[in-house]
Parts: C-alpha cells; structure tokens; sequence
C-alpha cells in the first residue's frame, strides 16, 4: 500500500502569513486550555532541549512568513475585504455542493462540503490573528466597495487559499509536536522534520470524518440551497418537499439594484416565514441549559433568528444580482454589515425573544469578547468601527452553533459548564441504553469497592461482563483541542484498566453485585466508549479498546454472538480502510534547504458506517468463527 506524496515549493509572497510570534499565539492558545495546562506548559518549555533542530525548522518557516501585506492600513478595511472575500469563496463552494443538500440521493456528499468548509474556516482563523497583530496607521471610513481594475480581491482569495491549503497545515504541525500528539523526528540531513507515520492514528482520524457527518434531521443549508435554486428543498424529517413561494416572492420585490450595488428593505413578515422554516428543536443543548444569562431557549432563539436574517441577506442579493446581470454577482453587498440596534430590531422583529437578552448574546457572540485567542467560528459577529459589526451570513449558518456555543461557554464560562456538563453524560448513557439489544442486560453508575464504573453489559447467554468507562467531549474545532480530548481518553483507559483489575480480583463478589449466579464460566470485557470526539487508538487497544458508542452499537447488532463483537472491537478490523474509506496522502512542504513531512487523508465517500462497517464486522465474525485472530494491532 503505497501513500500519495508530493512536495510543495512555497514560493509566492502573498504566503508569508506567519509572524516569529505565532508559536508564542498557539502554544499559550493550547495551555489555557482546562486540565492540560501544566502537561503542555512542561512540553513545551523542554522542547528546545529535546531538540535544538525543531527550533532551527521552525524559526526558518517563522522567518518566511513574517512579513504579511495587507490591502490596506486600515484595521477595518482589510476585515471587510477578508470577510467579504471568505463570503464569496464560500458562496462558490456551497454552489459547486449545491446538490448535496438540495437532491435527496446526493445527502453522501455533504461530509465533502462540511470538509472544504472547515479548512476555509481554520485558515481564516489564522490570518485574523495575524492581522489583529498589525496596528492601523489610519482611522479612514471604511469603503465598501471592490475596484475591479485593482488586486485586492486576488490577493486576498490567494492569501486565503494558500493558507487553507499550506499555512493551517504548518500550524497543526507544529501545535501536534507541541502538546505530543504527532512528535517531529529529524532526518539525518537536520533540516527535515518528519511525522512518523501511524495507520492505526490514520484509522481513528479518518472516523472524524467518516461518521456523523451531518446526520441531524434539520439542516439550515437544505433550506438555503432550495431559497437560492428554486424554493424547492427536501425534508430529511417527513420525506417530503416543501416550498416557500409566495413569500420568497414578495422578498425579492423588495430587492433594487443601484450604481452596482444591491441593497432591500427587511420586512419582518417575510423574515418570520424564514424563521419558521429554520427553526426546530435543539439536539443537544436543553431548554433549560443556562449560558451567558439566558436560557438554552433563548440562545436557540437568538441563532435561528440570525440564520434567517443571514438567509434573507444572501438571497436579496443572490437574487438582485442575478436579475440584474451585476458583475461580480453582488460581491461589494456579500457581506452583511448594520449597526448592533439594527441587527437587534430585525433580530426581535422576527421572534419572541427580549431585547436585553437578544443584546446579551449579541455581545458574548462578538468576535473577541472576553476571549484573549478568539475564533470566528464561536464568535461570528464582528465589529468593524464603531458601532458598525458585521455578520459572515454564509459561514454563520454553517457552524454548529450548539456545539460552537458551549466551546465558548467551557472557554468563559467554564465553572458553569463543567457543573452543567453531567447532562451530556446522561444522555450517552441513555444512547447506550436505548440502542442496546434488549437481550442485554444494562447496568449504569454500578457502585463497587469504593469506585463508580460508569456502565456494564451483561451477556448471560454466554457470560460475558463488559465494563465500560463512558467518555463524553465536545466536537473538538482544533488540534489543541484534540489533544485535550487525546490525553482525557488515556486517562479514561488507564481508569478502566484499574477498575477492570480490581472486578477481576473479586470477579464472584460483583457477579453477585450484579444480581447474577456465580458460575466459573463469567469472562470479562472492558471497553472505552466515546461520544462527540471519537476517540484514538487506546495504548492497550487488545484488552481495553477505544470503540465510538454509536459503533459499538452497531458491532453489537451485526453479531449475533457476544464473544465475536467483543473480539472485534479488541482488533482493528472494523476501522476504516486505506484506499477504500479513505485515501492516505504525504506532503513534503519545503523552504530552501528546510523541510516538513506531513501525512493525512482524503475521506472516498460518507458510507463507512452504513455499508462498508457491517461487511467488516461479518469478515471478523467469521475470522473468529474459524478461531483465528480477527485482526492485529
């Protein structure tokens, strides 16, 4: 099996985004970071002393990029033409994806899009932070306006390619190195860093991508993509088809094009029919979840309401672009952009929520409020001078505002959401239970010898006890984050091994514990299960693996027989695959004499867990039928 490699030249000036402090930026990013702090603050103060030729690497690449240009001196010039260019880049990416939430047979596709997306974001991420480094020479009114016969949208849309595809590499890099994730090692020549290649991370990093990729019932882009098209969109809830004409159709009268520009009057009437087609229930947070002083009701309202608002913005101008033939498809308007009191009114014209709350999210949503690294991802309102914010209205409805919302809620408020947090627990509790086979027996928080183990299955047919250490996490957003929930789960197996070792001493005591007959024939099994992150190879993976809880799930109802899904999951052979879920790629990323070595994957389709997941389980079923090991670590 051979990886894809190839070597990229950095050769283009418009490349040079990193300044010599953005490891100073990313590592104290990674340590403000809950309970890893003092694990990476030690890594990375004894980094040099491991070794000197990471920092020569490193200080080379700093060196290369130190000296971004920006359009212009002025702070909240260069934002509007950033964020204007994002907004039109992401328009091109959601058109050419415009199928996969627009036809029904094409709902494989969206994990591709949500993947072309999210680079688009990390990169965008970066070159914020660089630019908030740059001090403005000039207080000038900003100019919302693009002169076709000038580069400043090239350069950007070059700027932001080249670091979706170059820059955000390098700096996952080198954050993997810092906090242990994926260490460098240097070649013979000192001037090459390398990340050892590792098909089981590969395996579990590819999961990421391959399950749960947008499988919620509702999504905001299947609404959108029939507003752009033809008001036709496909309800994944009812299978069926909805249309919205009539009052799509007065919002476009509404619409008026002048001297190249497009501009609408926001009528609130229209702007309730959005809302009512964007609004569903919560998946995750409760109604009753407190974040910055209000409700998870309230926070459900106030994002439904944006995304409406972002809704109407982006077919005013799709639409009064189109009709009218504008050069540039509306790309001076792309960019919404009002004062907070504007944004308010239309905000409680549409629902129901209060003013002061309706402004208290306003502001905790603002791209750097009370946050010392922000992200636009968590922070989607920005402001530009004044009282004057603007709002990305297409990468505003592609963030998972739930899971992106209580990631800035555990970064600010973290005291509240750690005593919150138990309820995500219960419900991965109560998905284990509700999709286990009810020839199961299920036991939660089983209290034993002084210690909690968290969940065990009982298989009485062929006495089997699973225990089972339950890890719960949000969705990590970056590499820091990821290890963050890399060193939760090492510690989770560690936990499991130690509470799996203690059952084992007094196997007949917790037999009996359990409401079971002692009997010589009980064999044990322990499992972690994830759920939101999903996980890593477990430093034990033949006793004590590292299983989703979904997959779990589904091994356990692909096998008739216990033993077998236990043997399964204890191998490796219902991972995804290279060349068949995914395909592996090598990037050697090279300046001058200095290189870096870099392996990742494209993700071949979304179909993993529905189809090609039962055929492996059947290949290892059969394996263990025939007494032969499964597969190995």
């Amino acid at each position: 099996m051979q990886s894809r490699c190839s070597g990229v030249r950095m050769t283009w000036p418009v490349m040079r985004i990193m300044t010599r402090h953005y490891r100073l930026i990313f590592t104290r990013q990674v340590a403000q970071n809950c309970f890893y702090d003092h694990y990476v603050s030690e890594k990375i103060m004894n980094l040099n002393d491991r070794n000197e030729k990471i920092k020569e690497v490193e200080h080379a690449f700093d060196q290369h990029f130190s000296d971004i240009k920006f359009p212009s001196d002025n702070l909240s010039q260069n934002l509007w033409i950033i964020l204007s260019v994002i907004e039109d880049n992401l328009r091109l990416i959601f058109f050419d994806s415009i199928d996969a939430w627009h036809l029904p047979s094409k709902i494989e596709e969206r994990g591709e899009f949500i993947t072309r997306i999210d680079s688009s974001k990390y990169a965008l991420r970066q070159l914020l932070l660089l630019l908030e480094k740059k001090k403005s020479k000039t207080a000038k009114k900003i100019i919302q306006r693009f002169s076709f016969e000038g580069n400043e949208y090239t350069d950007v849309a070059k700027l932001l390619h080249v670091a979706s595809d170059t820059y955000a590499k390098i700096v996952r890099s080198f954050i993997s190195n810092y906090t242990n994730l994926n260490p460098y090692k240097v070649s013979s020549n000192n001037y090459s860093l390398k990340i050892e290649y590792d098909i089981r991370k590969m395996q579990y990093g590819a999961l990421e991508f391959l399950v749960e990729r947008d499988t919620s019932r509702h999504s905001p882009f299947a609404i959108l993509a029939a507003l752009l098209v033809d008001d036709k969109f496909y309800n994944r809830e009812t299978g069926s088809e909805k249309r919205s004409g009539k009052n799509l159709k007065k919002l476009i009268r509404s619409v008026k094009v002048r001297n190249g520009n497009v501009s609408y009057q926001f009528i609130a009437a229209q702007g309730k029919s959005l809302y009512k087609l964007f609004n569903y229930d919560l998946s995750i947070i409760p109604n009753n979840w407190i974040i910055f002083g209000c409700t998870g009701e309230e926070l459900q309202k106030f994002f439904v309401g944006l995304h409406a608002i972002c809704a109407y913005h982006l077919v005013s101008i799709y639409k009064g672009s189109l009709n009218n033939n504008l050069k540039g498809a509306g790309i001076n308007n792309q960019l919404l952009v009002l004062e907070k009191k504007q944004i308010l009114s239309r905000l409680t014209s549409i629902t129901d929520i209060e003013h002061n709350k309706a402004s208290l999210l306003f502001d905790h949503f603002t791209y750097g409020y009370k946050t010392q690294y922000p992200d636009l991802s968590l922070q989607p309102i920005i402001q530009l001078e004044g009282n004057l914010f603007s709002i990305p209205c297409l990468m505003t409805i592609s963030n998972d505002h739930e899971r992106n919302s209580l990631a800035l809620q555990a970064r600010i408020e973290t005291k509240l959401f750690d005593n919150q947090s138990r309820y995500f627990e219960s419900i991965m509790v109560e998905n284990l239970k509700m999709n286990l086979n009810s020839k199961y027996t299920f036991f939660s928080s089983v209290k034993f010898m002084s210690m909690e183990i968290d969940a065990v299955i009982v298989d009485e047919e062929s006495f089997s006890i699973n225990i089972i250490e339950l890890k719960w996490s949000l969705r990590p957003g970056d590499t820091s984050e990821i290890a963050n929930r890399h060193h939760a789960i090492n510690r989770g197996v560690s936990q499991l091994k130690l509470r799996f070792e203690k059952v084992n001493q007094e196997k007949d005591e917790f037999v009996r514990k359990l409401g079971l007959e002692i009997d010589c024939r009980w064999k044990l099994y322990g499992c972690v299960l994830t759920e939101g992150y999903l996980g890593h190879p477990s430093h034990d993976p033949s006793l004590f693996p590292v299983v989703p809880r979904q997959i779990y799930n589904n091994i356990l109802d692909f096998c008739e027989d216990f033993q077998s899904a236990m043997d399964i999951m204890r191998s490796p052979v219902w991972l995804p695959r290279p060349d068949i879920d995914y395909t592996e790629v090598c990037e050697t990323i090279i300046l001058g004499k200095y290189s870096i070595q870099l392996y990742g994957f494209i993700p071949i389709g979304f179909s993993y867990e529905q189809k090609r997941l039962p055929k492996y389980v059947e290949e290892g079923r059969i394996s263990a039928e025939a007494d032969s090991t499964p597969g190995v670590w």
